[in-house]
């Protein structure tokens, strides 16, 4: 598992959990963020910006935010 803002560009994953308050898990559940999703790192803004991610459509997240998702490799679920 990593989280989501140590992925790098063109990384794919499925989410597997996300560890923040209620409040926040609510607002990335709404972005399509949740547990189960598949999930693609498209970019990183330089100087700690937000995340480019694809979730069926892209969205940005703050990396401060980012560091609650937990994301699989996709890798380590096909074994």
């Amino acid at each position: 598992m990593k989280e989501l803002s140590k992925l790098v560009p063109g990384e794919e994953g499925v989410i597997s959990d996300i560890t923040c308050t209620r409040e926040l898990a609510s607002r990335l559940m709404t972005m399509g963020i949740y547990r189960g999703n598949k999930i693609t790192m498209l970019r990183a803004a330089p100087f700690g910006g937000p995340l480019e991610v694809d979730v069926g459509y892209n969205v940005l997240i703050r990396k401060s935010e980012a560091r609650y998702v937990q994301v699989e490799k996709l890798e380590e679920n096909l074994k």
